[in-house]
């Protein structure tokens, strides 16, 4: 067993750590503790196997445990007591000892397990052994694959068709076997429907009528250890899922099977994230094998990651503004993001995928040019074969070059279609404007009137203003109030006003605020309040944040 420990650490340091697996401890039992006495696996005068079996430890401190050969009545045969330490697991307990020159006189002696705690001694009941004649060399310290040989020395003389080869008491399943020309040895094969880890007894069954050996014949005990297949293909994606088996494999808390990826061991599950397994050992290709606790194999080709190619991502729009966002196809950023930093003209980048195609690469502030996508990971280097066209924005022209409020603009310069644009004219700031066709659009606002100069700017996804100062001015035409009609009415009744922008004002009849109710900026309409209780002849007015203008005419209130 020490030698195993050491080959395991061995090969630990050589592979290279793995990170330690969490292991939630078991809720303790205050259950007796529960042991079983076995017939042992031999008892011949070569060789005994003495066997038992724990049942149920509870969370008692464990001491010792072992086997005692009991005082044999009538013989001078002392009790012996055989130590096997503190370290005990559920399961199988097997020890193999030579039987003494009194043992052999007697012929026969009686054992019994034990565990000793803290809290005292628990035994099994005792078994009565006699001795056979027949030797068999026991095997007790026996692991292989499935399909493997292996071969039991003993006298088998007696054996003929007349016994049956079978695995597990529990279970039994036949196992074909074949005898030596002398008959001192038989060998089989591991027989397959076991996990890796499970311990078979192999024994010898008489078939009825058979009398030469009345009995059960143990001649190995045979730790299965599960062997996997090579993976269906080597090429995967970064986000992919490892998937091996093969014949026993399987995972479990104890005897676990090791999985070798790269430098790192790490322990056996079907299904296993490839990204968690070499994230820190990035490269691009990585050695895929497994250890089971005695073989190490390594499969005849290495894992490779699949890369983006240089023609998978395409623009889909001309050209995008220094920190806009340009829209693009072709990648699938759940399979190439881990770990990647992009870029486009040296500045940080950001390829936003979405699931329906409709890409983005959001961009920094980078100078106009002609740049390519370049993506840069541990595990792979990316430079797309298109580039990606940088113009900054450059408003040119106006649709009119003066009007009054309410009159719409056009604005033409190198506007991205369907991207969205804000409008400030001199110190007042206005609203957004939806791109079309290399143009915005916009209503004069109620500024004061005279010639602003036009700023444009757009935002970033990330709320960045990017403002361009044009050299576009419009002058914005002071509002004039024409006439009104009809020149007279009672509450309720409608009356338009008539002007230029001069719905863009507060309106006023008779030093009383009205509601403007339809109509256009040139020719609002209002409704005579029904609480105007007087009649009579009253102005209109109307008031804008920089002056007052008032009707020259008098409306009448019937």
């Amino acid at each position: 067993m020490k030698s195993l420990y050491v080959y395991l650490f061995s090969l630990f340091m050589i592979i290279g750590c793995s990170k330690s697996e969490e292991v939630k401890p078991q809720p303790e039992s205050n259950s007796p503790i529960e042991l079983e006495t076995l017939v042992p696996d031999a008892a011949n005068l070569k060789l005994i196997v003495l066997s038992g079996r724990a049942l149920h430890l509870n969370n008692e401190q464990i001491k010792d445990h072992g086997f005692i050969m009991l005082a044999d009545p009538g013989y001078e045969l002392p009790e012996n007591k055989i130590s096997l330490g503190k370290i005990i697991q559920v399961g199988k307990i097997t020890k193999k000892i030579d039987p003494t020159k009194e043992l052999i006189a007697i012929g026969s002696f009686t054992y019994k397990f034990y565990v000793e705690t803290n809290l005292g001694i628990y035994y099994g009941e005792p078994i009565r052994v006699a001795l056979s004649s027949i030797f068999i060399d026991y095997q007790s310290d026996l692991q292989g694959t499935v399909g493997e040989k292996i071969t039991v020395n003993g006298d088998f003389a007696k054996i003929t068709d007349g016994y049956t080869l079978y695995s597990n008491y529990n279970d039994p399943k036949e196992i074909k076997y074949v005898l030596s020309s002398n008959k001192n040895s038989i060998q089989f094969e591991i027989p397959s429907g076991y996990n890796h880890g499970t311990k078979l007894s192999i024994y010898l069954r008489p078939k009825a009528g058979n009398t030469a050996i009345d009995h059960n014949l143990n001649i190995a005990e045979v730790k299965i250890l599960g062997t996997l297949d090579p993976p269906a293909h080597y090429e995967f994606y970064l986000n992919d899922y490892l998937r091996l088996s093969g014949p026993s494999a399987t995972s479990g808390p104890f005897d676990k099977m090791y999985i070798i990826i790269g430098d790192k061991l790490v322990p056996y599950f079907y299904e296993l994230a490839l990204f968690d397994l070499i994230y820190e050992q990035p490269r691009s290709s990585y050695r895929i094998g497994y250890f089971n606790g005695r073989d190490t194999v390594i499969f005849p080709e290495k894992i490779r990651f699949k890369t983006p190619r240089p023609e998978d991502v395409q623009l889909r729009q001309a050209f995008v503004h220094p920190g806009g966002t340009m829209a693009a196809t072709g990648l699938d950023m759940t399979r190439f993001y881990h770990m990647s930093v992009a870029t486009v003209g040296n500045k940080e980048a950001y390829y936003n995928a979405h699931w329906t195609g409709n890409d983005q690469i959001q961009i920094g502030d980078v100078p106009d040019g002609s740049y390519p996508l370049i993506i840069n990971s541990p595990f792979f280097n990316y430079t797309s074969k298109e580039k990606i066209q940088v113009q900054s924005l450059k408003p040119k022209s106006l649709s009119l070059s003066k009007g009054y409020y309410g009159q719409k603009i056009t604005i033409y310069g190198n506007f991205i279609n369907k991207e969205r644009y804000f409008i400030q004219l001199g110190n007042y700031q206005y609203s957004e404007s939806i791109a079309e066709a290399g143009s915005v659009t916009f209503y004069i606002p109620g500024v004061a009137p005279g010639k602003h100069p036009i700023t444009l700017s757009y935002q970033d996804m990330n709320s960045k203003t990017y403002s361009v100062k044009s050299a576009l001015t419009i002058e914005v035409l002071a509002p004039t109030f024409e006439s009104f009609s009809p020149k007279s009415g009672k509450p309720g009744d409608i009356i338009t006003l008539k002007g230029k922008g001069i719905g863009y004002g507060r309106i006023l009849l008779g030093g009383e605020y009205v509601d403007v109710i339809g109509g256009n900026a040139d020719a609002p309409q209002i409704s005579i309040p029904n609480r105007f209780i007087y009649k009579g002849k009253a102005h209109f007015d109307v008031q804008f944040d920089h002056e007052w203008m008032q009707s020259k005419e008098t409306f009448e209130i019937l």
